[in-house]
Parts: C-alpha cells; sequence; structure tokens
C-alpha cells in the first residue's frame, strides 16, 4: 500500500490480508409462511379428522398420532392449498408396514400420497383419482423399524419432489390437471404407525 503527501513524498507498507470462507445462509427467493403445523404435544388431535382407521395422539418420546388398526386408515387437516411444501415425521414399528404423507387431498378417495413401503423396499408416489391408486413414481429404499424418517413433499403446479432426510428421492410432473387443490394427511394400512411434526410451507404475501 502506498500513501502519497501533496508534496510527491510517499511511503509505502506491505499488508497481508485474510480471506475466510464462511457459509452464508442463502436468500430466499421466494419467502414461505407457516399455514399448519401441530406437533400433538397438546395430547390430542383437535383439528384432524379421520376417514378411516383408529387413531389416537399417544407418548413414544414425545407425543405422536398412531394407528392402531391393520387396516387402511386416513386422516386429514388444514385446508384447501394449492402450492405448498409438506412435512411431517414418520414410524414404522416393523419391517413390512408402510407410512404415507398426504397432500391435496380432496376426500378419502381422492388425493396424493408419498410413501415409505418397506415390504416392497420403497418409497412410491401416488395419485388417487375417485378412489383408484395409481403408481406414478418409485425408487429403492430400506427402511428400518422403529426409527423416524422425515419425508417431504413438494408440489408446484403439476409438479411433485419427494424428500427423506432432506435428500431428493422422487420427481415427478403430472401430465393431467387433477388434484388441483387440497389438505394434508396421513395414510397407513398397519398398525402402530407413528406420525408427529407436521408442518406445511406456503408461499407468504407478496
Amino acid at each position: 500500500m502506498r500513501s502519497t503527501d501533496s508534496g510527491g513524498l510517499y511511503v509505502e507498507k506491505s499488508f497481508t490480508i485474510h480471506v475466510t470462507d464462511v457459509n452464508e445462509p442463502p436468500v430466499n427467493p421466494d419467502p414461505t409462511v407457516i399455514r399448519f403445523s401441530d406437533d400433538f404435544e397438546d395430547g390430542n388431535a383437535g383439528g384432524w379428522t379421520s376417514a378411516s382407521g383408529s387413531w389416537d395422539v399417544t407418548t413414544d418420546g414425545t407425543k405422536a398420532l398412531i394407528q392402531n388398526q391393520a387396516a387402511t386408515a386416513v386422516i386429514a387437516a388444514g385446508d384447501s392449498w394449492t402450492d405448498y411444501t409438506y412435512e411431517a415425521k414418520a414410524k414404522m414399528p416393523i419391517t413390512n408396514a408402510n407410512a404415507g404423507i398426504l397432500f391435496r387431498v380432496q376426500d378419502a378417495g381422492n388425493f396424493y400420497m408419498f410413501r415409505i413401503h418397506s415390504a416392497a423396499q420403497k418409497l412410491e408416489l401416488y395419485k388417487s383419482v375417485d378412489n383408484v391408486m395409481t403408481l406414478v413414481s418409485s425408487t429403492p429404499f430400506t427402511a428400518q423399524a422403529n426409527q423416524w424418517y422425515t419425508m417431504k413433499a413438494s408440489i408446484e403446479g403439476n409438479t411433485i419432489k419427494g424428500y427423506v432426510d432432506g435428500e431428493l428421492k422422487v420427481e415427478w410432473t403430472n401430465p393431467e390437471t387433477e388434484l388441483t387443490a387440497g389438505k394434508i394427511g396421513f395414510r397407513t394400512t398397519s398398525a402402530g404407525v407413528a406420525f408427529d411434526d407436521a408442518v406445511v410451507l406456503a408461499p407468504g404475501p407478496f
């Protein structure tokens, strides 16, 4: 570095500058707001409507929503949102169980589902239209019994992305315009499956 005075005299010194690389949080260009959340710590399933199955909130470390019957069980909550991200935790008591999160739920026969199907060792994405379930995408996945998994489905327009523990696993775009809005929910056909920490994030107001 050189500093020069008005008479043309100058002085020079050398400096070493150290630059530290810091991970800075990215700026989110699309702010989101929490539309819904439930960790069941109030001890009840208020706001959730069961279409089938036997659902209770019980203590499993913390409180969680548990389905008690070995039969198809569906429960839903929230409002009729369009584009949103839905995240929840799921745990299965045995290795051949299944646990699914539902989104754009219109009723018990019309919804999308992203599920862990541990008996088939797969993650599966379904659409159900007029009670007809169609498998639209899947990928291999080995689930452990009695382990919590964080499942997330992000839906924008006709495109769905499914994540487990923060990792993108499936992506699919529906060629049909259907199931354009709906609630969130859970579905399982296995007894003892637990769900917890449901959160819905949607684009914020502009």
